[in-house]
């Protein structure tokens, strides 16, 4: 074996071994932490949220609500604002990935940090929780990715996978 053929091997195996210990000892949200610093906490009112031009993030709003074009228009769910908060709290904690870190006083404006399975990269999530009439209610989400450019359509598969679960339950 020639000598280039075998710094590329034991390069490989050194960054393996280098990707496995990092996660094994110290945590790839701590990593993630130190690159690009805490998530932020703060609650976001959707409805005029600014959008970057980075194509790592997703905006779903009801017709009308949204001062910024939305990606994908919010369904309207046959059940009452409570109803689909409580939907959303049972989702939460039936998810390891989803941690709610802030709400206002009546969980209609919600927080939370979703990271991704395997590298626990940092997504924001902002939800408001609308109220149509009393027996309908609608949903905003605002999912951004923390870190890089691109989120390789991440937080859209986020925002639908969540859309299928929250209407598997009303």
């Amino acid at each position: 074996m020639s000598f280039f053929i075998k710094l590329i091997a034991f390069s490989s195996i050194g960054l393996i071994f280098l990707f496995a210990a990092t996660y094994a000892f110290v945590g790839f949200e701590r990593v993630w932490s130190t690159i690009g610093g805490e998530p932020s906490t703060d609650l976001v009112e959707i409805a005029t949220v600014k959008k970057t031009p980075k194509p790592n993030q997703h905006l779903m709003c009801p017709d009308g609500y949204c001062e910024e074009v939305a990606d994908q228009t919010a369904p309207v769910f046959n059940a009452s604002v409570e109803k689909l908060r409580d939907v959303l709290s049972e989702l939460e904690d039936a998810d390891n990935n989803l941690s709610k870190v802030n709400s206002d006083a009546d969980d209609l404006r919600q927080k939370y940090i979703w990271r991704s399975p395997f590298w626990r990269f940092p997504n924001l999530i902002s939800v408001e929780l609308i109220q149509l009439d009393n027996e309908q209610s609608t949903i905003a989400i605002y999912a951004q990715a923390q870190l890089g450019q691109s989120d390789l359509g991440a937080n859209k598969a986020f925002v639908d996978e969540l859309l299928v679960k929250i209407s598997s339950k009303i």
